[in-house]
């Protein structure tokens, strides 16, 4: 092959892939105006989601100093009986910080004191505060 030759496909490589990469978004976008116009149809899907189902006790107040609030978890999801001692209710209690705790309590900040950020996991949300 001559450099020439070379020269002659390379424009053509080029507009090859650029073809490909307007249809590529032109696809995308056609798709992501049909998934917008189109009902989201979650009437007909089922989903396990026991936690729309959740009945607040209290006001839900996070990071609250000193506050408390229950939650009742319904048992008919409860197939391994982790809610069963205390009949759906999970307690929610903030020390002085805002932190959860055990109880709606101060507790002494004697010694070092650890920060920890993170979401509904690292709060324990709809754990027992034992666990």
């Amino acid at each position: 092959m001559s450099h020439r030759e070379i020269r002659k496909r390379r424009p053509r490589r080029l507009a090859n892939l650029a073809l490909l990469l307007a249809s590529l978004v032109a696809c995308l976008l056609v798709l992501e105006v049909v998934c917008r116009l189109l009902p989201a149809g979650n009437d007909e899907i089922q989903v396990n989601d026991p936690y729309r189902l959740v009945m607040t006790i209290g006001r839900p107040r996070l990071f609250a100093p000193l506050h408390s609030y229950r939650e009742r978890v319904p048992l008919e999801f409860d197939h391994q009986g982790y809610y069963a001692p205390t009949k759906g209710l999970v307690h929610f209690h903030a020390n002085q910080l805002g932190a959860r705790w055990i109880e709606a309590a101060e507790q002494p900040l004697a010694g070092r004191t650890i920060l920890v950020l993170g979401d509904s996991f690292t709060y324990g949300h709809g754990l027992h505060c034992e666990d």
